[in-house]
């Protein structure tokens, strides 16, 4: 699991290392948890986008 301030975002994102979405959510309040268990081990791009945007690579 990994969290992130949510204030300014509304929508988290997870693409695969090919560029496949594979996780979309809604943001709610100011804060953003994502229960990674759901993905396979890999390179990922997580991308939180609303009024402010940012995207991390992470992997599992």
């Amino acid at each position: 699991m990994f969290e992130i301030d949510g204030f300014g975002y509304r929508y988290v994102r997870i693409y695969d290392s090919i560029g496949r979405l594979v996780v979309e959510d809604s943001v709610y309040g100011t804060e953003c948890v994502v229960d990674a268990s759901v993905l396979q081990n890999g390179i990922y791009l997580v991308q939180f986008s609303g009024d402010k945007s940012v995207t991390l690579k992470v992997s599992k």
